[in-house]
Parts: C-alpha cells; sequence; structure tokens
C-alpha cells in the first residue's frame, strides 16, 4: 500500500490535527449515497485504478494511514464495537452511542464503479451491529456513482426514495432533537 507521509514535510501541522479535540455536531438524520465509508479501503483502490493523486479523497482526509482512519466511519464505529465488546457491554436504548446517533438512510447504485456498494452493506451491518436500528438500507439496480445525485437533484428513483423516507419521519414524529 503505498502512502504519502504528510508528517515528513509538515509534523506540526500533522500533530496539531491528530492531536484536535474532537468536535461533535448533533443533528437526527443522515442520507449516506454511495460513500465510502473505509477511507483507507477506498484509497487501496484508488491506487489500484492509478487515480488517487488526483482523487479528492487523500486531500480532503489527509495522506496518512491515522488520518485515513480518524475520517474513516467504518474504522471508528468499529472501535466502538471493539469498546464495547472489551468490557462486555452492550448498546441499549439508554446508552449514550444509541442515544447520538441520527436516523440513517443509505442508498448505494448497484452498477457503481467508483464506489463498490459493498461500502455500504459494510457501514451499514456495523451501524446495525452497533445496536443503531433507525438505519435503513436501499440498493439501487441499474444506478452508477452519479446517477445517485442526478436523480436526487433531477427527479427519479433516489428523489422518490429519500423524499418518501423524510416524509414518513415527520408523518411519525421521529425526530430526536
Amino acid at each position: 500500500e503505498r502512502e504519502i507521509d504528510r508528517e515528513r514535510r509538515d509534523p506540526a501541522q500533522a500533530q496539531a490535527s491528530a492531536s484536535a479535540p474532537e468536535k461533535t455536531l448533533e443533528f437526527d438524520t443522515f442520507i449516506g449515497m454511495s460513500g465510502a465509508y473505509s477511507i483507507s479501503d477506498h484509497y487501496i483502490r484508488e491506487t489500484e485504478r492509478g487515480v488517487e493523486e488526483m482523487s479528492p479523497m487523500k486531500a480532503a482526509c489527509g495522506h496518512t494511514k491515522k488520518q485515513f482512519n480518524y475520517f474513516s466511519p467504518t474504522v471508528r464505529l468499529q472501535s466502538i464495537l471493539d469498546k464495547l465488546s472489551s468490557t462486555s457491554s452492550s448498546i441499549s436504548s439508554e446508552s449514550t452511542y444509541y442515544n447520538t446517533m441520527p436516523e440513517i438512510l443509505l442508498l448505494h447504485g448497484v452498477d457503481d464503479d467508483i464506489v463498490p456498494f459493498t461500502s455500504t452493506a459494510d457501514i451499514g451491518m456495523l451501524i446495525k451491529d452497533c445496536g443503531i436500528k433507525d438505519c435503513k438500507e436501499n440498493y439501487l439496480s441499474d444506478t452508477g456513482h452519479a446517477d445517485l445525485a442526478m436523480e436526487l437533484m433531477l427527479g427519479g428513483t433516489t428523489q422518490d426514495l429519500v423524499m418518501d423516507w423524510i416524509e414518513n419521519r415527520s408523518r411519525t414524529g421521529k425526530t430526536r432533537y
């Protein structure tokens, strides 16, 4: 695995970003579309395709495996599961983890050749392993990576799914904040 070592170029910046306090955002809804939820896995895929240098993922998520892991929902959720299993705890409806997770809708096109739909399947399984029940997954056949965004903006199956999900949440009063 090829990795650009940002610490060698700017150790002060890398140290500052690695030790920066975590900020939390409170929101009650998350819609993930064609997500690369494991940045390291996606970087490896981009490297295999020869597009890692032009990809916005590397610049947005840092240039080291440590930073990739920091920005990877898959890695962060797995660390929660590992922590819980090491203490023999579980996530209950009263737990901090459960109460801070938003309701989640995950969408992915089965014909996505940029980010494989298995990225969404993996994070969906991990979310459910954490005990989060409010996670709905939709896999759209004959749909590629950009198709989801285009259909969301211009109309189509993606827009219908998202709007139906949002309207259903409003009708049932499912909001936490």
